[in-house]
């Protein structure tokens, strides 16, 4: 990596922390209130409600993250603790009154606790290591820098800057709350030694049953053709690239009426979208649909007409998809890799090896198998069970309780 350019991403992190530490004051004082007023319970003594936050460096509109961060706040709000987000930017989309900019955090006494999520380079590092109250580490993952080598450099940059900055954080915390196995052992090589527990990514199951978009459903259910999905944003890591190269295969060897839907935003992904056409060019092969960004009834609609959820990522903290693939009961073959086997548990088939005839093997056996796709969909109902929304919530809450009955101190 370019030392310039580290050291440039240093002063831009300085500059910004400055006008972050001299925040106004009655821009803080006005975000307390705000907290305050919306606590559903314990309102009749505010001075004294226990102030629990959320910081997280970006908060974006229905991403895997920001609809964590969104759905634990919730959560915490109809438990009664007087909340709110704190972020550096956040998506227009969320409501004023649930989020704040990061200057506007209010003092927080020792008592107090933040969550804080980590998925990427933040420049709330220093701010983290500085506060006086619990803390909680929300870790989602780091994706490694090398898949972004030759593709995105800034990517490639910030990927790498993360994975430095959440190793030096090893010492900031009083308690980790991850979303998989998988997350919790990066964390304990990194030498992260406090108490952490697995807790999976809070999902508003209901948000799924809105309504999707009929034109999709129209166009592609009932045309005769069989359709392999996957969803997910376009970048290296999730391996788009060998979802055509065996989605290749299955179409010559088993079924030419079929497609490939790759349903997800290619935005800042440009080089490697551009090598993915070129590829369908390369392998000949039809029916290949990048839907890029689209509404989330579009998504849903995607989701409906699937006849398979194919999924050959090599580097995944969680995978919400899955658990969406799952919530459709759609069959699902999935490659062995990072947390995708314990996301999935016993809700599809994994597979260890991507050789494109292979995978293409397997595609047929579970599309023509009803007596394997019910056998996942068991596991699916099972797996399902294990993340309801009540379930997950009160693990979370039951995290935020240990902290709080700690003596403080790390």
């Amino acid at each position: 990596m370019d030392n310039n350019n580290v050291m440039l991403f240093a002063r831009r992190i300085k500059r910004k922390l400055k006008k972050i530490y001299y925040g106004s004051k009655f821009q803080k004082q006005k975000a307390l209130q705000m907290m305050k007023s919306n606590c559903t319970l314990n309102t009749s003594d505010n001075e004294n409600t226990r102030i629990v936050v959320q910081i997280v460096g970006s908060l974006h509109f229905g991403d895997a993250v920001g609809n964590d961060v969104l759905a634990i706040q919730k959560a915490l709000s109809e438990e009664g603790y007087c909340t709110g987000i704190f972020a550096t930017s956040i998506d227009e989309r969320v409501k004023s009154n649930l989020a704040f900019r990061l200057d506007q955090l209010p003092e927080l006494k020792k008592d107090d606790v933040v969550i804080y999520h980590f998925g990427a380079a933040d420049i709330s590092y220093e701010i983290i290591r500085d506060l006086k109250c619990k803390r909680i580490l929300r870790y989602h993952n780091v994706t490694p820098p090398k898949f972004f080598e030759g593709y995105d450099k800034a990517s490639e940059i910030s990927t790498t800057n993360g994975l430095k900055q959440i190793e030096a954080m090893k010492d900031f915390f009083d308690f980790g709350m991850v979303d998989s196995e998988f997350n919790k052992m990066d964390l304990v090589k990194m030498g992260h030694r406090y108490p952490i527990e697995v807790v999976p990514i809070l999902i508003p199951f209901d948000d799924y049953k809105k309504s999707p978009s009929t034109h999709i459903i129209e166009k592609y259910k009932t045309d005769g053709y069989t359709n392999i999905v996957f969803v997910g944003r376009i970048v290296p890591n999730k391996k788009d690239d060998d979802l055509i190269k065996c989605f290749a295969a299955y179409q010559r060897t088993y079924n030419q009426k079929s497609r490939l839907i790759l349903v997800g935003n290619y935005n800042g992904q440009e080089q490697y979208y551009d090598e993915l056409k070129k590829l369908v060019e390369k392998e000949k092969v039809d029916n290949v649909i990048f839907t890029g960004h689209i509404p989330f009834s579009d998504i849903l609609a995607y989701y409906q007409i699937a006849d398979l959820f194919l999924c050959l990522s090599e580097h995944e903290g969680f995978c919400v998809p899955l658990i969406e693939a799952m919530f459709f009961e759609k069959p699902i073959l999935a490659y062995n890799m990072a947390a995708v086997p314990e996301t999935l548990g016993g809700g599809g088939m994994l597979i260890d090896d991507k050789q494109p005839e292979y995978v293409a093997q397997k595609m047929h056996e579970i599309l023509e198998s009803k007596e394997l796709q019910e056998k996942y969909l068991q596991g699916a109902r099972y797996k399902l069970d294990s993340l309801q929304y009540e379930v997950v919530k009160k693990q979370i809450l039951d995290g935020l309780k240990i902290v709080i009955n700690r003596k403080s101190g790390i």
